[in-house]
């Protein structure tokens, strides 16, 4: 029998806010375990929850990048349930009236879209850390304001769940709302995964594997665990609805316990706070600021001459694609400055191990740099060179290109020809008799003499004068 894969995805996204959600603490990755903590995210008795602000605007902004209807009224509830990473005992979170609702997401590389069910806002737990045997605590992480994602099941293998996910957090960088760095579990992915028969309508039980911390774990984690409901299935066992580990070394699902349903986390309005009101002014306010989106950034790309795999690079960073637009303001070639920037650039930050903004090469100078290249002033490989010297030291690129000739100025070249011809007469004739190849000859051997920096339509330009001058004395003397 042939079976259909149904996933649906849970994103977690932390929102890039100063403070916690509820309270003052300002956790950064890395810190001293339990430095970042005070009574009010460590649920002491007492203590009261004041709702950060920017927590509201970021979640507003990333329910809009998903296009999802942000409601004007939502409220808090609490999530009941008892964890060591949870030190309230509850998880405030919105369950009965989330921030946003509905909204799709287009998955280009499968030209599919996937509906969005919800965008919620709730607080982070803590984080367990296992070493050698031992189970520690750390709760810097408690309370730092999330968004939850939570996808229709519509998508059908590991391969489009991981796409899906990868722009999604694409929007949420693009939105400015979270910065997905997954290895430090900005964004964390669970995949709801279930089989049925092909052409079924009735989905199958669906087990939930918890927080992947790459899409290629989601990938991975996907094809297994579809893998393991079917042998199942094809042996007549029942798949059982259990929250699932899944294991980055081995790539296996295991079962951690038995899926919880909305009932056993005995769900209630959260009574510290009040109802969750946004005004139309806010919401149309923030409306207006929101950038341009990746699909509308890929049209603009796509009418520029750039490649599918050129603009997803601009996408996805962003340092790089401010520099290259501010690059093409002062020069239009959006096609060659895209390239020179992709390659030459790019490959010059590897090397030096610079960064887009601490790298001394300012866009307009690049834009010159560019310029002087295709008129001619200086070669394409002279270039390139003058490139880590600008991106090391700084400078203006056309005073750099000039210093860098060593004085190689049409004079120069003039008389250097004229000495080049007159120990050559055997070459001078052979130009004279119409041989093309021996221009190259006498063009290549200035250049040699003169350095790569030197401006091939400079000396092409003098040889030709002073071959044309020699070649109209010799028939004046014949005559």
């Amino acid at each position: 029998m042939n079976y259909q894969t149904v996933v649906g995805l849970e994103i977690h996204a932390e929102l890039t806010t100063k403070t916690k959600i509820f309270c003052a603490c300002a956790p950064r990755f890395g810190q001293k375990p339990n430095t970042a903590v005070c009574p009010i995210c460590l649920g002491y008795p007492g203590t009261l929850p004041i709702l950060n602000r920017q927590t509201v605007l970021c979640s507003i902004k990333a329910g809009l990048a998903l296009g999802c209807q942000i409601h004007l009224k939502s409220r808090f509830d609490r999530k009941n349930y008892f964890y060591p990473d949870l030190p309230k005992g509850y998880q405030i979170t919105q369950f009965y009236e989330p921030i946003g609702t509905g909204g799709a997401v287009e998955i280009p590389e499968f030209h599919k879209t996937v509906n969005i069910t919800r965008i919620h806002i709730e607080e982070d737990a803590g984080k367990l850390i296992h070493e050698n045997g031992v189970t520690k605590v750390d709760y810097n992480r408690a309370g730092v304001p999330l968004i939850e994602i939570v996808t229709e099941p519509e998508l059908s293998s590991g391969k489009e769940a991981a796409a899906l996910a990868r722009e999604i957090a694409l929007l949420l960088k693009t939105a400015g709302v979270c910065t997905c760095k997954m290895a430090e579990g900005a964004l964390r992915v669970d995949v709801n995964v279930s089989v049925m028969p092909e052409n079924s309508q009735a989905l199958g039980t669906r087990t939930e594997i918890k927080n992947l911390n790459s899409f290629q774990s989601v990938r991975r984690a996907v094809e297994y665990e579809a893998g393991r409901q079917i042998a199942l299935l094809e042996r007549g066992q029942p798949i059982l609805q259990q929250t699932m580990h899944f294991d980055e070394q081995s790539g296996i699902t295991s079962p951690m316990r038995m899926k919880e349903n909305g009932d056993s986390y005995r769900y209630f309005p959260e009574p510290d706070l009040p109802e969750l009101v946004i005004s139309q002014k806010t919401l149309s306010k923030i409306s207006a600021q929101m950038p341009k989106m990746p699909k509308e950034l890929r049209e603009k790309y796509k009418v520029m001459g750039l490649s599918a795999d050129e603009a997803e690079i601009f996408l996805h960073d962003k340092a790089l694609a401010d520099y290259f637009h501010a690059v093409i303001k002062e020069y239009p070639n959006c096609r060659k400055a895209a390239v020179f920037i992709l390659s030459e650039f790019r490959r010059r930050l590897r090397e030096t191990g610079l960064t887009v903004k601490n790298q001394r090469c300012r866009a307009e100078t690049l834009a010159k740099l560019l310029k002087l290249t295709d008129d001619g002033l200086i070669l394409r490989a002279a270039a390139k060179e003058h490139l880590l010297t600008l991106m090391t030291d700084g400078g203006d690129a056309a005073q750099f290109v000039r210093n860098s000739q060593n004085g190689c100025d049409e004079q120069t070249i003039l008389a250097a020809a004229k000495e080049l011809i007159q120990k050559e007469p055997q070459a001078l004739k052979q130009y004279q008799e119409g041989s093309k190849k021996v221009f190259g000859f006498f063009v290549g051997s200035l250049m040699r003499r003169f350095g790569k920096n030197t401006d091939p339509k400079m000396v092409s330009g003098v040889l030709k004068k002073v071959l044309d001058c020699k070649a109209e004395e010799c028939r004046n003397g014949e005559q």
